[in-house]
């Protein structure tokens, strides 16, 4: 009795392992390209900022076609391929193929979805050099327990509850 117990729990602590590794799959979809009072940038522009963030980020990147990047990244054991479709006014990163990433046609393993923020950074990145502008981040719907509490944060909320006194303010008196 006691070795089957010992089974079911190993079993269920794989099962955990397994599931924990994944989350759903990070795409960004029209992503604005703020140019303030500046004149707008063009599409010429908006390519290369995708291709110098990408290769400041050793991803190998390709003009597929007029308005569309391919990038692909290569860590250790595992590759992601996604379509960077671009225009002077929004771009895009979306999930075209990987290896040993865990996908599952709706989930993937949470690296891919950092390498897809860190795509997003160092494009908004580039682009701030060309507009003068500092470029939104794009709000990113939480997929783990740490990214539900940072975009609570982001949005103004808290994890603390508004009844509770501060730590640093005084407590109400009671009558």
């Amino acid at each position: 009795m006691s070795t089957q117990l010992t089974q079911i729990a190993k079993g269920l602590f794989v099962l955990v392992l397994v599931t924990g590794c994944t989350a759903p799959v990070f795409e960004i979809t029209d992503n604005k390209i703020e140019t303030g009072t500046e004149a707008p940038v063009t599409s010429e522009q908006v390519k290369t900022a995708i291709l110098d963030a990408g290769k400041g980020l050793n991803m190998k990147m390709v003009a597929t076609k007029p308005g569309e990047i391919q990038g692909t990244y290569q860590g250790g054991s595992y590759t992601a391929v996604v379509a960077i479709p671009y225009t002077k006014q929004t771009y895009g990163i979306h999930y075209k193929s990987s290896t040993n990433l865990k996908y599952d046609g709706n989930k993937i393993h949470k690296k891919y979805n950092t390498f897809v923020n860190n795509l997003d950074v160092a494009i908004r990145r580039e682009l701030s050099k060309i507009t003068k502008v500092t470029q939104p981040q794009r709000a990113e719907e939480p997929t783990t327990m740490g990214g539900l509490m940072n975009w609570i944060r982001s949005v103004g909320g808290s994890d603390e509850p508004k009844d509770k006194p501060a730590a640093d303010s005084p407590k109400e008196k009671t009558k």
